[in-house]
This record gives structure tokens, C-alpha cells and sequence, in this order.
């Protein structure tokens, strides 16, 4: 593929598209064969190694962390990273592309607060 190429992988249930993406990202090592990303071989590399170099793989349906808030999920995709500052601005910047985000971001901690208060007012 050329830079800017888009690639799409299709196919029925169990032909393996997770598979291919997860080999990919590191999740699973490949059986045979070879993953060069950018001119580096990436086959079988730490899946944070492969995140650093700029591949991210996001799963579908309910492979992400459910018992985390949004701002916690998000956040996750930022965990290899050292720059805070850069961090900030990129949450931002996401917020800015779904600010229904940033809502639900706020209504996490709200709501974790309203069930703190209720929950005091039960143990009187």
C-alpha cells in the first residue's frame, strides 16, 4: 500500500477478519508470514511497540473496557505515551470531533457521584 491508501478487509462470520487485525496489532502471533509496517518488520512485536510506531487497532462490539468511564477509555489510548501536555491537547482535540464524548466524560463522574450520594443517604 501507498501512504494515504485506505485497505478494507472483507468477509462473512469466521473468515477470519479478527484474526487478521489482531495478528496485525500484535494480539496474536502469526503461524507464517511477515507484517512490515513502515518499512519495519512488526511480526510478533510487543502490541505497545506496535502502538508506538503508530498502527492502533480499535476492536468492535464489547473487546474495549467496559467497567472504565469514557475518559478512561480514552485515556488508554494514550498509555504508552510520557507527554501530558500533548495528551491534554489530543483529548481535546477528540472532543472537539464527538463532543457527545465530552458529555458522556462529565455524566460518568456525575452519575459515579449521585450513586456515592444515594448510597450515603441509604446508610443513614
Amino acid at each position: 500500500m501507498r501512504r494515504s491508501e485506505i485497505a478494507t478487509v472483507l468477509g462473512s462470520n469466521g473468515a477470519g477478519k479478527s484474526t487478521i487485525l489482531k495478528t496485525i496489532s500484535g494480539i496474536i502471533d502469526p503461524r507464517k508470514g511477515s507484517i512490515d509496517f513502515k518499512g519495519e518488520n512488526i511480526t510478533a512485536q510487543d502490541p505497545a511497540h506496535i502502538v508506538q510506531q503508530g498502527l492502533s487497532h480499535v476492536p468492535e462490539g464489547r473487546e474495549v473496557f467496559p467497567l472504565l468511564s469514557v475518559r478512561d477509555n480514552l485515556l488508554m489510548g494514550a498509555y504508552t505515551r510520557k507527554d501530558r501536555d500533548g495528551v491534554a491537547r489530543d483529548m481535546e482535540a477528540v472532543y472537539g470531533y464527538f463532543p457527545i464524548l465530552r458529555e458522556r466524560a462529565a455524566g460518568c463522574g456525575l452519575a459515579v457521584g449521585r450513586a456515592a450520594a444515594n448510597a450515603g443517604d441509604l446508610a443513614r
